[in-house]
């Protein structure tokens, strides 16, 4: 449980006693006065925000905040909130001018709110901007273990909108077609309960089109403005080289009531994964990611650092030797575009 177990990252067991739940907001000064229940604040896109920490992590935290969007509306006695995944180097310990308060009687405590979000520990990852300047970085970093290098070693990127949402229900609708026909192309290279997998060369035309527009004409130049292109690749223009993907791939992953992945790595030089569904569409789900620890196995992995259940269309980039893996799904079904693939020049 989170009252209990949160590995004491913050240290404040030994320097602000136990850091139980006192059933009360208390301001943190600083990040090392972190608790259960602290007041904070973050600039979220809609805006800054009032916050309380309900599960606190080593590098990102989930915070009780006003609702984003209605199907982020979570009922809690006689309020609502919105459970949020955000980077704790983007908290403010004074209060932001302006900021939406967090709307929540006076009958409701931390425990309350903790158990709300246990019920399903459905938070949802949402960038935050360190000032109000809106950010001109095209992705935001997580990172999964203090020895961390962008994109290379223990970092996650995210890109938000890197898909619009008509380009999310042409993968969409192309999976559930071939869903609804009883196609054999869902049964390819997918052995996991509940879960279906698309080659999108097995889908229809416009979905294969789609595709191969997403990867050249934006992902590749969105990495050729990377600082870590020439690393990865050992080329500044990968646009020039020959993309080998992992077999049956790209791919629309189709999952249902219990489907998920266990626990892997890719082994390619870059996974893309794209959330194609729509707000609500799901309970549970999500990609967990573990630190890279030479010598580890993707068997061999403690309890998840990060959970990503990123908004509709928002990508998530890591390398593969990130072992990560798809939190089984509760209710609903969830959609998503999967890439893994290095580039090889043919010269």
């Amino acid at each position: 449980s989170p009252l209990t177990e949160w590995r004491n990252v913050f240290n404040h067991e030994s320097t602000h006693g136990a850091g139980h739940a006192t059933g009360c907001w208390a301001d943190a000064m600083t990040l090392q006065e972190l608790h259960l229940g602290s007041k904070v604040w973050c600039i979220l896109r809609s805006g800054p925000v009032e916050a309380i920490l309900v599960q606190p992590g080593q590098f990102q935290s989930v915070l009780a905040c006003p609702p984003q969007q209605s199907a982020d509306r979570v009922a809690v006695e006689g309020g609502c909130v919105g459970f949020y995944y955000v980077d704790n180097r983007n908290l403010h310990f004074s209060e932001i001018e302006d900021a939406v308060r967090i709307d929540l009687p006076d009958s409701c405590d931390i425990e309350m709110l903790v158990s709300c979000f246990t019920e399903t520990s459905d938070a949802i990852f949402m960038p935050t901007n360190p000032t109000k300047q809106i950010s001109q970085e095209p992705f935001c970093s997580i990172r999964l273990a203090e020895d961390h290098q962008l994109f290379l070693r223990n970092s996650v990127l995210v890109v938000p909108d890197f898909f619009t949402k008509e380009e999310c229900h042409i993968f969409m609708d192309a999976a559930d077609r071939s869903a609804s026909v009883g196609s054999a192309a869902g049964k390819f290279y997918s052995n996991q309960p509940g879960l279906n997998r698309y080659p999108v060369r097995k889908l229809d035309l416009e979905a294969q089109m789609l595709s191969d527009s997403v990867l050249k004409d934006r992902l590749l130049p969105l990495l050729q403005r990377s600082s870590f292109c020439e690393e990865l690749f050992g080329t500044s223009q990968p646009k020039d080289l020959k993309a080998f993907f992992s077999p049956g791939e790209p791919a629309v992953n189709r999952y249902i009531t219990g489907g998920a992945i266990a626990p892997h790595i890719d082994r390619e030089q870059l996974t893309l994964n794209v959330l194609l569904s729509e707000p609500g569409a799901f309970q549970g789900g999500g990609t967990a990611f573990w630190p890279q620890i030479d010598g580890s196995s993707p068997t061999e992995v403690d309890d998840e650092v990060v959970v990503l259940r990123p908004l509709q269309g928002t990508a998530i980039m890591f390398n593969g030797q990130v072992t990560h893996a798809g939190r089984a799904v509760s209710a609903g079904i969830r959609h998503a575009y999967v890439a893994s693939f290095s580039l090889v020049s043919l010269e």
